[in-house]
Order: structure tokens, then C-alpha cells, then sequence
């Protein structure tokens, strides 16, 4: 840990210590920055190492007796989504004192010190050095871009630098530094203060407004405008002192890395509120997690997760709001509502497919008419905005001979929230009508 680190550093017991101080996903990592504030040291130098990590158990273990997940903080935060996705029944954990490094872990699982149930995760070396089972390799969630670990090269003070801290620039330094902690202590309080006016705020909406969507609005605005205040005053203050910000940046460097991910979900707010971002009741898509967006915070958006197929899942899902900054997402529901869908019947070689054909259209064409007159008015909309040239809208059945019978693809336009009880409704159709049919019969492979 960088606390070992660091002690053996001072104790003499090494000559040079390295540790990571941040991540390019995980962000800074709090369990240095508390051991660098207990030592005295210097960084000699600073570098970047690409990051990544593996599921590992008991060579004399099965995956499936695994339930628990027992790493690092940081590996669990660089793989958050990933496991997610991949692993969502498997407990996530950190050990106690020693255990809260992966590389203990994974010794204590190849002494059996550990029960079969537990993995671990970290690079794959370990399952060399220890004799673990690799079960998946490359889990980080920043896969194409760099999933980056800044690591500092240490060394300790030698007599001649220790010194050197009571010449005039040191003194000079130390007191740009207390007017930093002392401005630091004052932006603390305008922090406090705004957020016990929020507070305030908002539990007078609370008591005074009983609709839900005006509740909702009225609460927004006021975190809104008291988080918007709060910046400026505190970006006032940190004008007035840049010189000393910027003659003690690199003491304070682990501080202002803290604030660069605060800083960017900030910024991906503003992204976010704007033309080009969402709003509450949107459907987006990030990282492969779909969700109704329900809530729109100052640095990160609920959502209200969803499958593939339309259901919800109940599961609400946190995530940051400088996502927008780095990666694509997509919104459903901001330039359009509607979406074309497909489904698609087999029906026997000597079927009338001609009938089966024009039943469906029929059926549909009907079903469709006041969706088609909503859908046309928001497509006149897009060709305005984008260059969007705008095609036929109304329902087709595309045929198409299979070896074991005939296809009959139907294309019609739904909306997002709809597909799934649209496709229940044609399908239901369709079951119900063919089979009063003489000439239409479904093939063996009822479905393709």
C-alpha cells in the first residue's frame, strides 16, 4: 500500500518508492493522498503505465462457486460498468488493512488462506506469481481509450533539502500556501453555506407545492441556482489569489487532481441542460446501460434502467456527468420519438402469403393512421434542424423465400416506449386472423 510505501521510505529500509497518485477512470486515489499528508518526501519523477485488470480464483476453484469480488477501491471503480454488465450477481468488496491490496488477496488465495468463493481482481501477472485461474482478462471499463495510472517516483528529504525549506523562498512558499488553506477554509464555508440554503429551499417546496412535476422543477431550479452562485463566488476567490495558485501548483497537485473530475461533471452539466443534452423523461443510452433519465444532478444523472426489449428493470443507475465529454451517448427521445421496428412470421410454402400479406397491411395501415399524422409533424421539425431528407413512413411487408417456408417482414414506424406492446398487438393479430384462415398456415419454425 502507499502507506507501506512511504513508512519503509522513511524507516530506510528502501531507497526509492513509487505508488499511483491517480486514474484516468478511478480518479485520484484517496488512500495516497491520506499517506502523503503523515511523510516527508520528494517526487523525483512522475510517469504513465496503461492499466489492466483480470477476474482471478483458486486454481482448485469453479467460477461458479464464486460470489464475492475482494480488490483494491480503485480496481472496483475502473471496472464499475463492466462488471455491471458482465457480473451483476457477484458481490463487490474490499478487504480490511492488508486486504485492501489485491496483490495480498491473491497470495492468500493461493494459500488457501481465502474460501473458494472469493476472486480477485488485478493485473494477470498476479495469477502467475500466485498460481491463480484467469477467468477474464481486460474487464476496465476504458477499453479503446487509455485506462491510464499516473505513478510518483519518491525519494526522502536529505539534510542539505531539509535545509533548504528555511531559506527565504521556502518561507515565501509556506505563506502562499497558508493563504491557499486559508482561502481554501472560506470557499468550505460558501460551500456550506449554499448548501444549507438549498436545504432550506427546498424543504419549503416541500411543505408548500403538492404537484410532483412542479415539486420536481421548483427543486431543480433552486440547485440549480445556488450551485451556479456557489461557482462564481467561488471562481471570484481563486481569481483574486492566482498568483499564488500558480507559484504552488505542483505542492497542491493531488488536491487539484481531486477537482478535475468534479470540474469536468460540472462542466458535462451545463452539456447536459443545454439544446444539444437531455432532459428529465428522455431515454438514453451510455456504455451499453439503458435508462429512463429520472434526475439531473449538478455532477451526475439518474437513471432508471431498462432492457433491450423496453421493460424496466427497477434498478436506478448513477452516472457521471462528464460522461458527455468523453464518450458517445444516445438519446431516444430529443430529436425523435419514433422508431422503425420489425417482426417477422414464417409461413408455410403453400400459403396464401398474397392474403397474409394484405391482411397485416391492412391491419396496420388502419392502427396507424393518427401515429403516422403525430410521427409526420415531428419528421418536418428534423428537416428543419438537420439535413434529413424525409422518406416513406407507412407500414411494408417485405417477402422473402426460406428454405422452410416464406418470410413476411413487417417494417412500421412506433415510438421508443411502445415497440414491445406494438409487437404484442400485431402479433396477437396476426395468430388470431391466420388462423381463421383456411389458405394461411404457419411453418414448424413458427418464428424466424
Amino acid at each position: 500500500t502507499s502507506e507501506n510505501v512511504l513508512s519503509a521510505l522513511n524507516e530506510g529500509d528502501i531507497d526509492r518508492g513509487q505508488f499511483a497518485i491517480h486514474n484516468s477512470v478511478g480518479g485520484i486515489v484517496g488512500e495516497s493522498v491520506q499517506a502523503m499528508a503523515s511523510y516527508k518526501f520528494k517526487i523525483i519523477e512522475e510517469f504513465v503505465i496503461k492499466i489492466a485488470h483480470a477476474l482471478m480464483i483458486r486454481k482448485d476453484a469453479k467460477f461458479s462457486e464464486v460470489t464475492t469480488i475482494m480488490t483494491h477501491p480503485q480496481v472496483l471503480a475502473q471496472c464499475k460498468a463492466t462488471l455491471l454488465r458482465k457480473y451483476p450477481d457477484l458481490k463487490q468488496t474490499s478487504g480490511e488493512k492488508e486486504l485492501i491490496d489485491h496483490a495480498v488477496v491473491a497470495k492468500h488465495l493461493s494459500e488457501n488462506k481465502l474460501p473458494k468463493y472469493i476472486a480477485t481482481m488485478g493485473s494477470k501477472v498476479l495469477a502467475g506469481f500466485y498460481d491463480l485461474q484467469v477467468i477474464e482478462d481486460n474487464l476496465q471499463d476504458a477499453k479503446e481509450k487509455l485506462n491510464a495510472q499516473k505513478i510518483s517516483l519518491l525519494k526522502v528529504e536529505t539534510q542539505i533539502e531539509k535545509t533548504q525549506l528555511n531559506s527565504p523562498q521556502s518561507k515565501e512558499t509556506r505563506k502562499k500556501i497558508n493563504t491557499i488553506l486559508k482561502n481554501g477554509v472560506i470557499t468550505l464555508g460558501i460551500i456550506v453555506l449554499f448548501i444549507i440554503l438549498s436545504a432550506l429551499g427546498k424543504s419549503l417546496v416541500n411543505r408548500r407545492i403538492k404537484s410532483m412535476y412542479k415539486k420536481y422543477y421548483a427543486r431543480k431550479i433552486i440547485s440549480y441556482t445556488v450551485a451556479v452562485t456557489a461557482f462564481i463566488a467561488v471562481i471570484n476567490l481563486v481569481m483574486l489569489n492566482m498568483t499564488s495558485l500558480l507559484g504552488t501548483f505542483a505542492v497542491l497537485l493531488p488536491t487539484v487532481l481531486i477537482f478535475i473530475d468534479i470540474f469536468q461533471s460540472f462542466v458535462g452539466w451545463f452539456v447536459i441542460i443545454g439544446p444539444r443534452g437531455y432532459k428529465p423523461g428522455d431515454r438514453i443510452e451510455v456504455d451499453d446501460i439503458l435508462g429512463d433519465v429520472i434526475d439531473i444532478g449538478i455532477l451526475r444523472t439518474a437513471l432508471l434502467e431498462v432492457k433491450k426489449e423496453g421493460q424496466s428493470t427497477g434498478k436506478i443507475v448513477f452516472i457521471p456527468n462528464s460522461h458527455v465529454l468523453k464518450k458517445p451517448f444516445f438519446n431516444y427521445s430529443a430529436a425523435s420519438q419514433y422508431i422503425w421496428n420489425e417482426i417477422s412470421f414464417l409461413l408455410t410454402h403453400e400459403s396464401n402469403w398474397q392474403n397474409a400479406r394484405k391482411l397485416l397491411l391492412e391491419y396496420v395501415n388502419a392502427d396507424s393512421v393518427e401515429l403516422l399524422k403525430r410521427a409526420d409533424v415531428t419528421v418536418d421539425k428534423l428537416t428543419n434542424r438537420f439535413m434529413f431528407i424525409k422518406g416513406i413512413m407507412t407500414p411494408t411487408v417485405y417477402t422473402k423465400i426460406m428454405p422452410s417456408g416464406i418470410e413476411l417482414t413487417l417494417r412500421y414506424l412506433t415510438t421508443v416506449r411502445d415497440r414491445r406492446n406494438s409487437e404484442d398487438q400485431y402479433f396477437t393479430f396476426a395468430f388470431e386472423k391466420f388462423k381463421s384462415e383456411k389458405d394461411i398456415k404457419f411453418a414448424k419454425n413458427l418464428i424466424n
